[in-house]
């Protein structure tokens, strides 16, 4: 929990508290006979209340409460505590079981280093009801006999027990509350995030459907034209310069058109690709074939692996994460791909020898249009759509710091079934 809402707790803990200390100390002089020093006890449990009226003033208008100031009041405690059980029988007081409540309070509310701080003053406290010097001056006016001591020790001993045992599983019990709502919350984090994702790689199916509508007409127009002048020049027996660039013209049109496929296939707008049984070994090599710099790309992959997928998505995908890397690494600077097998996962990762990214970029990168590259060489959508597929195939897509230097992306997808 958040060091404030564990002091807020903690003071609401301490009236309890001291509303039972001045109970106890109520029932067991006035109504048990038990002789015990009014004066000093009355100024312990003074001190106790006006320590929590101070630190509700002072919690007033703060948003943010220091851990220093958590363990300085539960050090306070220890203190009040072993005060009042040196005036109440020192060592001889079954309520020393109480320095156990107060540890585990310790180890649920603060850091490591505190914890073992306030633990080490709960043991001085603990030792310093050993010391009979200390607290002689403060002796009851009327001992109590042998017989009496035994019958009050005894049921001191049953209800410091019970006290002991149900404060420390309310702890318990409270600290798994809250750990159990902070693993909700994350969930449910988790959840909008994929929503979100979601969201955005619907609207970019959108994008790219309507981009591939608006522009198929013109695209036809183009295509139809250029057939058209590629006739009239072979009829008219033209230069072979020009033939050559009406058929470059039709050749620019078709790959536009396969262009804005890619794009909609690349953000979910076919999503109704065929799955088949494909070969690692033959998706990372076309992938390292498919862009001009492939040839960079070092392809370790044993050639028994297979998997079940989207061979046109997955290839894609793989493209694009290869293109990173060798955008990232210095000229001609090996990229390598490799693929493992790692439980039920098939792991293809990508590594270079670039200058990586800082955890800052690395925590935003997938970002749709986030991008650290210059203008023009990448809009940020690749590592986007690379993940949105993952987790379309139920696997994920990670990046890691390579050392001395570089990244690896890993595409992890689950293997089929049966696969050994």
């Amino acid at each position: 929990m958040p060091p404030r809402l564990n002091f807020v707790w903690l003071l609401r803990m301490r009236w309890a508290a001291l509303l039972g200390q001045g109970v106890s100390v109520g029932v067991a002089r006035w109504l048990l006979g038990v002789p015990l020093p009014a004066a000093p006890l009355a100024w312990v449990l003074a001190l106790g209340i006006f320590s929590n009226l101070a630190a509700t003033a002072w919690l007033r208008g703060r948003s943010e409460v220091p851990e220093v100031a958590l363990a300085a009041l539960m050090g306070l405690d220890f203190v009040l505590l072993t005060l009042l059980l040196g005036f109440t029988g020192g060592p001889y007081n079954p309520f020393s079981t109480l320095y156990l409540v107060n540890i585990a309070l310790a180890g649920i509310m603060l850091r490591v280093r505190w914890m073992f701080a306030i633990t080490g003053l709960g043991l001085l406290g603990y030792g310093a009801l050993f010391m009979p010097e200390l607290w002689s001056n403060f002796d009851a006016a009327r001992p109590l006999s042998h017989a009496e001591q035994m019958r009050t020790h005894l049921r001191a001993m049953w209800l410091s027990f019970a006290l002991a045992a149900g404060l420390i599983l309310y702890f318990v019990q409270r600290a798994t509350r809250a750990l159990a709502e902070r693993e909700r919350e994350q969930e449910l984090a988790g959840a909008r995030e994929l929503g979100e994702r979601r969201s955005r790689l619907a609207s970019l199916a959108a994008l790219a459907a309507g981009a591939a509508h608006e522009l198929s007409t013109p695209l036809s127009t183009i295509a139809l034209v250029s057939k058209e002048l590629q006739r009239r020049i072979t009829a008219l027996a033209l230069p072979a310069d020009v033939a050559e660039d009406a058929a470059l013209i039709r050749a620019e049109v078709e790959r536009c058109r396969v262009i804005l496929q890619d794009m909609a296939l690349g953000a979910g707008a076919a999503p109704g690709e065929p799955w088949q049984r494909l070969s690692a070994r033959e998706l990372a090599t076309s992938a390292g074939a498919g862009f001009s710099e492939g040839r960079r790309v070092q392809v370790l992959v044993p050639e028994d692996v297979f998997l079940e997928g989207p061979a046109r998505a997955l290839g894609r995908a793989l493209e694009w994460l290869l293109k990173n890397a060798v955008q990232a690494s210095a000229p001609e600077a090996p990229v390598q791909l490799a693929v493992e097998r790692v439980g039920t996962q098939l792991r293809f990762c990508v590594r270079d020898e670039g200058m990586g990214m800082t955890p800052s970029v690395r925590a935003r990168a997938g970002e749709p249009f986030f991008t650290t590259k210059a203008p023009g060489e990448g809009m940020g959508l690749g590592l986007f759509l690379t993940r949105a597929l993952a987790e379309e195939l139920g696997g994920e897509l990670t990046l890691e710091p390579r050392e001395p230097r570089g990244l690896e992306a890993r595409l992890s997808l689950p293997l089929p079934r049966g696969a050994g």
